[in-house]
C-alpha cells in the first residue's frame, strides 16, 4: 500500500516546498491512490473472514487490518519532504510511550499476545491519525481523484518495484537456505542475517535526512557530486569499520546477544557482515543520486536483476558451502549492484566533462 510514495511524493514536495496548491494536490493524490489499493485488498479480506469465520481468529485479523492501515496511511513522506520533521517525531515518540506504558500494565496483569497486539497496532494507528491531522496546517483542500491516484501510482511503480527487490531478497534468504540445507544450515543463518540487515538499516535515518537536499541539488542542469560521494564514502567507510569490528568479534558477539549455542552463527557472521558496507553504499548511490536524477527505472531494473542474482547465488553456493555460501551470493550480488550504478552515472555524467567538472559541478577549464 506504500507502493514508493514515500519516495516520490517526498521528491515533488522537497522540490517546491513552499507551493500550497501543489503539496495540497499531491496529498490528495497519494491518498487516493492508498485508497485505490487498499479498498480492493480490504474487500478480499472481508470476504476471506466472512467466508471462513470459524477457522480463523478474526481479532487478530483485524489487528492486522489496523496495522496495514498505519503503515500504508502514515504522511511521513511529508514531514520529510518538508524538513520539518521535529513535531511529527515528538508526537512519535509520546505516543510510543504511551503505547510501551500501557502495554507493560496489561502484561503485568497476565494479558495475552491479543491484548499486546492490539496495543501496538491501536497506538500505531493513533499516530499515523495524529501525524495526517498535523497536516492539515499544510493542506488546503483534499479531494478525491482517480486521475490523479493513477498518475502516483505510475510515478512510484519503478521505485515500488526497486524497495521490493530488496524485500524480497532479504526475506527469501531463510526459505532458500532452509530449502538447500535444512534446518542446520539455516539455524546458523538466521541470527547472522538479522544481525547484518539490523546494522545495514542504521543508514536509513541518515538518507532520509540527506534526500530533500539531494533532490534539489538534481535540480540543476550541472549538479555538484560532492555531497552525493562525502555522503556515500562516510556509510562505506562506517560500514568497513563496523564490518571489521563484528568479524573480529563476532564470537563474542553472538554469545552476549544470543546465548550460548549460535557458535557456528559466529563464523557465518564473519563473512556475511561484509553485506553491511556494500548495501549502504548501494543505497546512499541510489537515494542520493539515481533517484534524484529521476533514473528510477534503470534503478529498479538493476536492483531486481541483482536480487534474481542473488537468489541464484545462493541457491548454488548454499548448496556447495552452506551458510557461508549463503552469504557470498549476497555479497556478489551487492558488488554486481554496485558496479553497475557506478557505469551508469560514469557513462551519464562524464559527457564532455571532466572528473572534476562532476564533483564540484558546472564546467571547468582544467
Amino acid at each position: 500500500m506504500e507502493f514508493g510514495f514515500g519516495i516520490s511524493g517526498e521528491r515533488q514536495v522537497a522540490l517546491s516546498p513552499d507551493d500550497g496548491d501543489l503539496i495540497s494536490k499531491v496529498f490528495s493524490d497519494i491518498l487516493s491512490a492508498k485508497l485505490v489499493i487498499a479498498l480492493p485488498l480490504l474487500l478480499v479480506v472481508g470476504v476471506l473472514v466472512g467466508t471462513n469465520y470459524s477457522s480463523i481468529n478474526a481479532e487478530l485479523i483485524f489487528f492486522g487490518v489496523l496495522y496495514f492501515l498505519a503503515f500504508g496511511l502514515s504522511p511521513m513522506w511529508l514531514f520529510q519532504g518538508k524538513e520539518c520533521l521535529a513535531g511529527f517525531l515528538i508526537a512519535d515518540l509520546l505516543v510510543r510511550l504511551m503505547g510501551l506504558a500501557v502495554l507493560l500494565l496489561l502484561l503485568g496483569k497476565g494479558s495475552g499476545a491479543s491484548a499486546a497486539l492490539g496495543v501496538m497496532a491501536g497506538c500505531a494507528f493513533l499516530n499515523t491519525l495524529l501525524a495526517n491531522l498535523m497536516c492539515l496546517r499544510w493542506i488546503r483542500d483534499v479531494t478525491f481523484s482517480f486521475q490523479g491516484a493513477k498518475s502516483q501510482i505510475r510515478s512510484s511503480f519503478h521505485v515500488f518495484i526497486y524497495k521490493s527487490s530488496n524485500n524480497v531478497l532479504l526475506n527469501s534468504g531463510p526459505a532458500l537456505v532452509s530449502s538447500i540445507g535444512g534446518a542446520q544450515v539455516l539455524a546458523s543463518y538466521v541470527p547472522a542475517e538479522k544481525i547484518v540487515r539490523g546494522l545495514s538499516g542504521l543508514a536509513g535515518p541518515i538518507l532520509v535526512g540527506v534526500f530533500p537536499l539531494t533532490i534539489r541539488l538534481f535540480k540543476g542542469l550541472c549538479p555538484s557530486l560532492f555531497l552525493p560521494m562525502l555522503i556515500t564514502v562516510f556509510l562505506g567507510v562506517s560500514g568497513g569499520v563496523v564490518a571489521v569490528l563484528v568479524g573480529h568479534f563476532g564470537e563474542y558477539l553472538m554469545s552476549i546477544t544470543l546465548g550460548p549455542g549460535f557458535e557456528s552463527s559466529a563464523e557465518v557472521i564473519k563473512v556475511f557482515i561484509w553485506v553491511v558496507p556494500l548495501r549502504m553504499v548501494n543505497q546512499a548511490i541510489g537515494l542520493t543520486v539515481l533517484i534524484p536524477m529521476n533514473k528510477d527505472k534503470f534503478l529498479s531494473i538493476l536492483t531486481l536483476c541483482s536480487s534474481l542474482f542473488a537468489v541464484l547465488g545462493v541457491f548454488l553456493f548454499c548448496f556447495l558451502y552452506g551458510a557461508k555460501g549463503a552469504a557470498f551470493g549476497f555479497i556478489l550480488a551487492e558488488i554486481i549492484l554496485f558496479m553497475g550504478m557506478v557505469i551508469y552515472i560514469s557513462k551519464m555524467l562524464l559527457c564532455g566533462r571532466t572528473v572534476f567538472d562532476v564533483v564540484l559541478g558546472g564546467r571547468s577549464n582544467v
